[in-house]
């Protein structure tokens, strides 16, 4: 199964979109589903729902991590990459500007509720991250 194929799964399940594109690579760079599942937790939302990164880049950034934390140097170059190339596809990488609704507060929460955000827009953003990490990865 494709990497996205995965997060996209995951996301539909009980993952939030950090957790659904961690999960889909954390066995590769030798992190357990149930430790990767825990520690994605609270960023989720742009982290903790406060919509800064989307969680679903977050996501790829701590796969990033797992795979090159022994090289900073690599590690910061392939973070930048990622983050180069989902905004290229997404055109933004904060969840505010991505879902385009300010979920703290009541009205912004609505709107997107009526928008069907978290299933139009969301699964999009946790497909294409895992694409464009699994590009990168196989590139490498």
């Amino acid at each position: 199964m494709k990497k996205s194929d995965a997060a996209a799964e995951n996301f539909k399940g009980t993952c939030n979109c950090c957790q659904a594109v961690f999960l889909a690579f954390c066995k590769d760079y030798g992190m357990d589903e149930e430790d990767a599942f825990r520690v994605a937790a609270g960023f989720g939302g742009g982290m903790g729902r406060m919509q800064e990164v989307c969680g679903a880049l977050t996501g790829a950034f701590m796969a990033i991590g797992l795979k090159h934390h022994a090289d900073k140097k690599e590690c910061y170059r392939m973070v930048r990459e990622m983050g180069r190339r989902f905004r290229e596809m997404n055109g933004a990488l904060t969840c505010r500007e991505l879902l385009g609704h300010d979920l703290n507060t009541p009205e912004g929460e609505a709107a997107a509720a009526e928008d069907d955000v978290f299933k139009k827009v969301c699964p999009g953003l946790v497909a294409s991250s895992a694409e464009i990490l699994s590009e990168m990865v196989e590139s490498e």
